[in-house]
């Protein structure tokens, strides 16, 4: 196995129980070795998925939104699970990846805009 992928399969084991993993993949059969890489990882439980990028940037929204109106909760110890890794494919219908990206960074700065809070974790 190469270093970068033993990196990050490293990285996807350490990330907090409680944090979320959006998946974009517009491919079938990418989809499906990519949920059979995440469940050996152990990793589905927490994973959602979209199948565009105009999906991903909504879900990511949704993902980030539900962590702003959870916040009194989750400072008070109660288990909520933000938005923590984006694995997007680059070439999609209706939004790249690079847009995707893009979308998502705005979404947040909107969302920390409306909210007055700066702790969006994504």
């Amino acid at each position: 196995m190469e270093n970068n992928e033993q990196d990050i399969i490293e990285l996807m084991r350490s990330l907090p129980e409680n944090m979320k993993v959006l998946v974009a993949e517009d491919q079938m059969i990418n989809m499906a070795v990519l949920k059979q890489s995440l469940s050996d990882l152990q990793l589905m439980g927490r994973c959602e998925f979209a199948f565009n990028g105009q999906e991903a940037v909504s879900k990511a929204r949704d993902i980030v939104t539900r962590q702003y109106e959870a916040s009194r909760e989750w400072r008070q110890g109660t288990s909520i699970q933000p938005l923590c890794l984006v694995l997007t494919d680059f070439q999609m219908p209706k939004l790249n990846g690079i847009q995707v990206v893009e979308q998502i960074k705005k979404a947040i700065a909107d969302l920390n805009a409306y909210y007055e809070e700066g702790d969006c974790l994504i």
